[in-house]
């Protein structure tokens, strides 16, 4: 049995933050021996990392992109320098950090992740250092209010025509149409969006069925304004629709739930960027050329207002200072220069419930270090509601 040992609490127990808020929490060190160190310190650190192989063999390359957000370091005891001897005990530590407002939210991939920590390092001579760490969830607000342009309606249409072959001949069939529509560009976690269908098959192919998925694209780069980058693209949610049989014409309407994801934001880190795209695809087997409609969408940490403009009249308040729906935290941590979501958003902002805040669906593999740690992101579960229209 070790005779060290090191819990990390946060003041905030669902360890979600927001940029511009005050992380703090308290380090419990127990020791059942004397020890002797040169240091005992806390270090909050944010970063990007990503890593990956192209190529094979001995034309094989790596890849690593990394850049930081935080590297704050405080000593508990000692320092860089000199030995204390410690009696076995208890010791109870504090930490806190204002966290930086632009800092970007937290997001775990396949092959990299943007990741804060709190470790506590134990500096030992003669002997290798211990470590302790506990991670916590960072969440850059983007309030969908800010944009016009997502609250308008997107409609996608394809058009597919086919070959019919016979022992004579070759000719085209009759047009395939498939139109959809979703009712506005952007949502946040929990909230539904209602996908409108419609199919007009003039051609000799049935469709067995029709995949409405929730795709969410992660790019990697090694630094700022690389070419050498990856992509990783995920379904993190789907769901399907019948198809339509050959010469008939179908309507369909179909809700699929925004689950637990990171919000959009393509700017923030120069190492990792996420945005999303809603896609719709039929299925017709036999190697056709599947229909297929792409809706690109903004995920947000606050839902779109359809009927509060005052946000958008605001073009003087920074963005940096839109907090709205926060996680708890004890009173004195919060600026009191952050306007509350009453004075952000006004009365429609009393429908709809405060966020829980829940972990991310599993959408990465272990192949990253520490990947065990899941994110926690807000989940709106009442919300304003936006109707599909259904004359398209």
């Amino acid at each position: 049995m070790s005779s060290m040992s090191c819990q990390i609490y946060f003041d905030n127990s669902t360890r979600v933050f927001y940029g511009g808020q005050l992380l703090s929490g308290r380090v419990v060190f127990q020791l059942t021996k004397p020890k002797t160190v040169r240091g005992i310190y806390v270090k909050i650190i944010g970063r990007a990392y990503c890593r990956w192989t192209t190529g094979s063999g001995h034309h094989s390359k790596t890849n690593v992109g990394e850049e930081f957000y935080l590297n704050e370091k405080t000593f508990f005891v000692g320092g860089d320098s000199g030995e204390v001897v410690l009696s076995p005990r208890e010791y109870n530590y504090t930490f806190s950090c204002m966290l930086p407002a632009d800092l970007p939210t937290s997001v775990e991939g396949k092959i990299g992740y943007i990741r804060y920590v709190v470790l506590v390092h134990v500096d030992r001579p003669l002997w290798s250092d211990r470590r302790f760490q506990e991670c916590f969830t960072v969440l850059k607000v983007l309030n969908l209010n800010e944009g016009i342009v997502l609250r308008a309606p997107l409609v996608r249409e394809d058009r597919k025509s086919y070959f019919i072959c016979c022992l004579l001949c070759c000719c085209t069939s009759g047009p395939l149409i498939v139109k959809g529509s979703i009712p506005v560009g952007a949502y946040v976690p929990g909230q539904i969006i209602d996908v409108f269908l419609k199919i007009n098959n003039g051609s000799d192919q049935t469709f067995t069925n029709f995949i409405i998925q929730i795709i969410k694209q992660i790019q990697y780069h090694t630094h700022a304004n690389s070419s050498t980058k990856k992509l990783d693209t995920v379904v993190v949610k789907s769901a399907s629709c019948n198809g339509c049989p050959k010469y008939q014409s179908k309507t369909y309407r179909l809700p699929i739930t925004v689950p637990a994801i990171p919000p959009t934001d393509e700017s923030t880190s120069n190492i990792v960027k996420v945005s999303y795209r809603l896609q719709i695809q039929g299925s017709a087997g036999c190697l056709r050329n599947d229909p297929v409609l792409i809706f690109p969408i903004k995920i947000g940490t606050f839902p779109i207002l359809l009927n509060h403009t005052a946000i958008t009249q605001q073009p003087t308040v920074p963005r940096q200072t839109i907090f709205v729906r926060l996680p708890p935290l004890p009173a004195d941590s919060f600026n009191s220069s952050v306007p509350s979501a009453d004075a952000t958003c006004g009365g429609d902002a009393h429908d709809i419930d405060p966020p829980t805040y829940e972990e991310a669906i599993s959408s990465f593999s272990g192949d990253v270090p520490g990947a065990a740690f899941r994110p926690s992101y807000p989940v709106f579960r009442r919300t304003p509601s936006y109707t599909t229209k259904t004359d398209i």
